[in-house]
This record gives structure tokens, sequence and C-alpha cells, in this order.
């Protein structure tokens, strides 16, 4: 220590104006035990260098390092009104709560870091005097529907940035994705296979490309409930949050990939028409057919690890089954009532008769499909809500 203060203090004398001088010599003192003085250079390096965070960041140590949790808790709470970028000031200022015993403060402020101070933190007034309550911190309630699509929407939405950022070519893939998966089966079936006759590319697409958006949507949130599990153990948040995100982030990018099959359809002949408007309550029954299908999955899965291996067969015999590579010509009359209760080969056949047919869809049907996953969507509620305090423990098993 005696040689770590003697070459502290002769890079102060011959780097005075560096912060990195001043912040190694607060470490100095604070390891020496003089916490007077590793607090007068770490002044100095506040007073200096106002905006940088690493001073201030350090202030907030030095009060964890002589236990002073409710002066670290001060000193966290500027770092995050300052700062609020830095996880330092969420996540230590949750181990300092934690260490008084606060472990709804220490929760809380997990969850800030998790989604976002800017709107997750907020100073409550004194409802008697109106004076500054410190250190609170208001995440969004649990049952109220409104907060919990915001964080749902949110959470899908960093998401999305983070898996762009992933890529050099970042949204365009959005773009590229579907434009080359479109054009391998438009090469494959229209020009080297020939098959199906005129027309049957878009019939091929206009089924192909809403099958995916299921076939990805459920595969990827059949597993998210177990992978939440750090999530869920840190903060009090319903397991529904999990599926719900990775379904609004496949729709996402499912947007454009619709986009660029509408742009495909009319430059393969077929131009919008009025029945187009029906393209709205189509997409809507799917998304309300994959949020009841996902979900079930997504709850099923930590009670029956083996539904995994499952699910891609699934999958799999839904594309077969869907009436994709075929015509519903060519199913005999007696089997179209059988083959139509395939939630997913009705909706594929709205979609036909909107972008192919020019006609507006068997609104019976989608009726149907409709009611069913209404009812199931309120029977997928209400289990989750049943099941919400037994998730915890079945996901680490």
């Amino acid at each position: 220590m005696s040689e770590a203060e003697a070459l502290a203090a002769e890079a102060r004398e011959r780097f005075p104006e560096e912060m990195a001088v001043m912040l190694g010599s607060a470490r100095v003192a604070a390891s020496s035990g003089d916490a007077t003085a590793a607090l007068a250079f770490n002044q100095d390096a506040r007073e200096r260098f106002p905006e940088a965070p690493e001073p201030s960041l350090q202030h907030a140590e030095l009060a964890m390092q002589t236990e002073e949790w409710p002066l670290a808790l001060d000193r966290w709470r500027e770092v995050r009104e300052r700062f609020p970028k830095h996880a330092e000031g969420f996540t230590r200022a949750a181990d300092a709560a934690q260490a008084i015993g606060d472990e709804s403060l220490a929760r809380q402020l997990r969850l800030a870091q998790e989604y976002g101070n800017a709107w997750l933190e907020s100073v409550q007034d004194d409802e008697q005097g109106g004076e500054e309550t410190p250190h609170t911190i208001n995440p969004p309630q649990r049952r109220d529907w409104r907060t919990f699509v915001d964080l749902v929407w949110t959470k899908a939405r960093l998401n999305l940035k983070s898996e762009a950022s992933q890529n050099h070519l970042r949204y365009l893939w959005w773009i590229l994705d579907p434009v080359l998966y479109m054009t391998v089966f438009y090469i494959v079936f229209g020009l080297l296979m020939e098959r199906g006759g005129p027309g049957f590319i878009a019939y091929l697409l206009t089924g192909l490309v809403p099958f995916q958006w299921f076939a990805k949507t459920v595969q990827q949130t059949s597993n998210s409930i177990v992978g939440g599990k750090g999530l869920m153990h840190k903060v009090r948040i319903s397991p529904l949050f999990f599926p719900l995100v990775g379904i609004v982030q496949n729709t996402g990018k499912q947007l454009l990939v619709f986009a660029m099959l509408g742009a495909f359809l009319i430059l393969y002949g077929l131009p919008p028409t009025i029945h187009w408007l029906a393209f709205i309550p189509i997409v809507l029954v799917q998304l309300l057919l994959m949020i009841v299908v996902s979900c079930t999955l997504a709850m099923m899965v930590p009670f029956a690890r083996d539904l995994t291996n499952l699910i891609p067969t699934g999958i799999q015999f839904l594309l077969f089954t869907s009436g994709i590579f075929y015509t519903i010509d060519r199913i005999p009359e007696d089997w179209r009532s059988l083959f139509f209760t395939n939630p997913m080969a009705n909706i594929l056949y709205q979609y036909r008769q909107v972008f192919v047919e020019n006609q507006w869809p068997d609104w019976s049907g989608l009726g149907w499909v409709a009611l069913g996953s209404g009812l199931g969507l309120g029977l997928v509620v209400f289990l989750y809500r049943r099941l919400e305090p037994i998730f915890p423990r079945v996901v680490i098993e």
C-alpha cells in the first residue's frame, strides 16, 4: 500500500489534469482505509469532469465499500438521474437495497434496469405533505393490462433493435430475407419444375408466407417461459409476458414480409382490388390463433420438456395438411369439411380468396376460427393466472 500511495502521489504531480489519476488515487486511499482522502480525490474528479460518469459511479461505490447503504442508494439514484444508460445505477442499487433487507425495492430496481429507466423510474409525492420520497421506483402494475401491453411492446422493440444490430446490413435483412425466400420458390417451382400451371406461384406464396409466420412464431415462443426463468426469479411478472414478446417481435418483421408479398403479386400480374381490404381481418384472426397456440405450447413445455422435440414435427405435419402445395379442388368433396377443421388451412384459403381469386373471404369460415380462437384465449388466460405461482418452481426443475 505504501508503494501504491507513493506511485499515486507521483502520478498526481506528473499528470494533475488526468481523471484516471484522480480516480486511481481515490481507489488507493479507499484501499488503505482513508475514506476521507478517497472522498476528497473523488470530489475533485467530479468537479473537474462533471459530464463523465466514472466519478459519479465511484462516488456511489465508495459508500458501498463502507456499507453505508442508505447513502449508497442516494448516490445511485443520482447516477440514474444523470446517466440512465449505465446499468450500475440499477444493479448496484439493487444490491444496496438487498443489503438493508428491502426485497421489494431490489426487485423494482432490477425490473427498471431490464426495461429502461425512462418509463419505469419515477419519484412519488408523499400523499400527505407532497414531499419527495427517495428511492421510490414504480414499476408497472401486473394487473394493469395497458401497462402490461406497453411492457411487452417495449421488450419486443428492444429485441428487434438488438437482432438488427448483430448484422452488418441491419434492418435491410428484414427485406432481403423474404425477397430471397420467395425468389427460391419462384425459381424452383415456377422456372425449374414448372408445377401447377398458370398462377400456381402466386397461389403457393400466398399460402407459404402466412404459414411461415405461424411456424416461426410457434417454434420460437414454445420454449420462451423456460428461457425466461432468469428474469422470472428476479422480478414478479406474468409468464404470459414471454411468449407474447416473441409473437409481437415476429409480427413486426412479418409486416415487411407481407409488403414484399404484395409487391410480388403486383409484379406477377395480380393488381390490388377492393377485396384486399379483407386482408386486415384475416391477419387479425391469424394473429389471435397464433397467440392461443403459442401461449398454450409455452405453458405446456415447462411441465413436459419433451414437447420441444415434437413441435417441429407437428409444424411439418401442418405444412402438408394445410393446402399449401395443392389446390382445394384436388381434395375430394367428402373430405373438405374435415380439411377445413384445420384452422390454418381455413386461414390460408381466405388469403387466397382475397389475393388470387379477387373475392371476399368466406366470412362464415373465418368467423368460426375467430370464435374458437377467442374462446381458447380466454381459457389460456385463465390457466396462466392459475399456474402463475407454480411456473418459477417448475422452470428450474
